[in-house]
């Protein structure tokens, strides 16, 4: 039988769960009815900032046609490093990340 614990951190896990949800969903709606994608992706950093608390959140988005991530969008927005940033599949952790198709998570030790 579970202790009143493990059933406090169940229920932790399961509220971060439906949060995470809940940003997709809100994150996909976002998509589904902005025209404009500086919008969605403005929407986007808002709603991974909130559910991620992280220092810093950037988006780089995939140009197919030279194989390079471009800064697309940032928490605090550089306005002169939106769209001029650029990063090659494998070049850093972000570009491996890409390259690598995953998802990771990186902390602070």
């Amino acid at each position: 039988m579970p202790n009143a614990d493990d059933v406090v951190q169940n229920r932790g896990a399961l509220g971060s769960e439906e949060r995470e949800l809940d940003t997709l969903y809100q994150i996909s709606n976002s998509i589904n009815s902005h025209l404009e994608m500086d919008e969605v992706l403005s929407e986007t950093m808002r709603l991974v900032h909130e559910i991620t608390q992280g220092d810093s959140c950037l988006l780089y988005l995939l140009d197919e046609e030279n194989g390079e991530l471009v800064l697309q969008a940032s928490k605090d927005p550089h306005p002169s490093e939106i769209g001029e940033l650029r990063l090659k599949l494998g070049e850093g952790i972000t570009g491996w990340v890409a390259q690598k198709k995953g998802d990771y998570a990186l902390y602070n030790t």
